[in-house]
């Protein structure tokens, strides 16, 4: 502290202010900069989670809609309604709309449930044409190979969803450390700039206050008339420069003391000149 105020004591008064002032700002900004470069990383980490949530969403989707399909389907191999191939119809174009979500983040997935959808749908319609022709083998072996179908797409589904679900969570979990980790960072770096500040704002007033005192306690000596008085050191601050006319004051008080010192010496060798020759004039009268 005492090496940082001797440093200030070089410097003006205003440049000191400015400096602080400017090294204050500079903290908050660079403060600012920081967290707010971590709560981006942090959002684009909540914003990678929410995808994950969206695919997971997708997958539901296209799970709940092949479970409608594969439904009106059996429905419409066994009773030949058109409602039941209507609803088959609406539940396969919801289906196509999830998978078509799917494709946006695996393309892979969404053609292979596509593949299998249809597949499925192939081998679920053609029994009912065995069935009527009395040829249950046939109609039996079309619906195993429709469950087939139909379990290939709930297991690559329930494989998928097991992932994301897993990833979800590693994202949510990277999210909150990061959103804990953001939060001491920026109580940190507010009190190393609350610390900072403060012992700059000590070491500013000390530079300044410490020596203006001094210079004060000189002044009101002088003025009660102690020649002796200790005035503080020249420096190249406004104190400083204070302190240079104050020495010259007292070195002025000084010369005035000496100077009236030599007046009153003169004045009494005078008087005594006076008085002596008085004297003499008083003997030569005598005389």
């Amino acid at each position: 502290m005492e090496a940082l105020t001797r440093f200030l004591r070089r410097t003006t008064i205003s440049f000191r202010v400015g400096a602080l002032a400017a090294l204050l700002l500079f903290a908050l900004a660079l403060t600012n900069i920081i967290a707010v470069e971590q709560m981006d990383t942090n959002a684009q980490r909540v914003y990678s989670a929410t995808d994950l949530f969206d695919e997971l969403e997708a997958l539901s989707g296209a799970n709940r809609e092949f479970a409608n399909v594969r439904y009106w389907l059996t429905d419409l191999a066994l009773s030949q309604l058109t409602t039941s191939e209507k609803s088959a119809n609406e539940a396969r174009a919801d289906l196509d709309a999830y998978i078509k979500q799917i494709a946006e983040d695996d393309p892979n997935l969404a053609t292979e449930i596509t593949r299998e959808a249809d597949a499925h749908a192939q081998n679920a319609t053609e029994p009912d044409n065995a069935y009527a022709a009395n040829n249950r083998v046939v109609g039996n072996g079309r619906l195993a190979q429709a469950r087939e179908h139909s379990e290939e797409i709930q297991n690559r589904v329930a494989a998928k969803r097991s992932q994301l679900h897993d990833r979800s969570e590693a994202a949510r979990g990277l999210a909150e450390r990061g959103a804990t980790r953001a939060t001491r960072l920026a109580i940190v770096l507010a009190l190393v700039c609350a610390g900072l500040g403060l012992a700059l704002t000590i070491a500013l007033l000390r530079s300044i206050v410490v020596p203006l005192g001094a210079l004060n306690s000189a002044a009101k000596q002088l003025i009660a008339g102690r020649q002796d008085v200790e005035v503080p050191p020249s420096a190249p601050d406004e104190v400083g420069r204070m302190a240079d006319t104050l020495g010259l004051l007292k070195d002025s008080f000084v010369e005035r003391e000496r100077l009236q010192r030599e007046a009153e010496r003169q004045r009494q060798t005078i008087e005594t000149a006076i008085e002596t020759i008085s004297e003499g004039f008083v003997l030569f009268d005598a005389e």
